[in-house]
């Protein structure tokens, strides 16, 4: 494993396989919202919003929604490298959102057509 400082979850997260990730998606969530926490201001109280839509008997859900230069930016939590993102969509589709976050195993790159960064992991700090 690489130097991660002292978390062995972080150091698991982020040095397992993505097999090895799998039903990790919780914990990953959960080391997402904390790594939020830890990048937010100092100045304010940090607090962590999601988003569920229980309409038309479906379940769709936003893993973090946070207010970036004045705008809302949803961000979707991934354990591994794929995912269909459809909460994602539905979300910023109902709120006519042009821009999204998803934080993945990934390297980082962008989906023009979809207007969404992706940013690994390791990076939540950029955000």
């Amino acid at each position: 494993m690489g130097n991660y400082g002292s978390n062995p979850l972080t150091a698991s997260i982020l040095s397992d396989t993505a097999a090895d990730l799998v039903n990790k998606g919780s914990l990953t969530e959960m080391v997402a919202g904390l790594e939020l926490i830890k990048y937010s201001s100092p100045i304010q109280k940090p607090e962590l919003y999601y988003w569920e839509n229980l309409s038309n008997g479906t379940t769709s859900e936003v893993d973090y929604i946070i207010n970036r230069n004045m705008q809302v930016v949803p961000i979707e939590v991934k354990s591994g490298t794929s995912g269909k993102m459809k909460s994602l969509r539905v979300f910023m589709q109902k709120k006519h959102l042009h821009y999204a976050i998803r934080c993945s195993l990934e390297n980082f790159s962008r989906l023009e057509q979809d207007g969404m960064d992706i940013l690994p992991l390791y990076a939540m700090s950029n955000i």
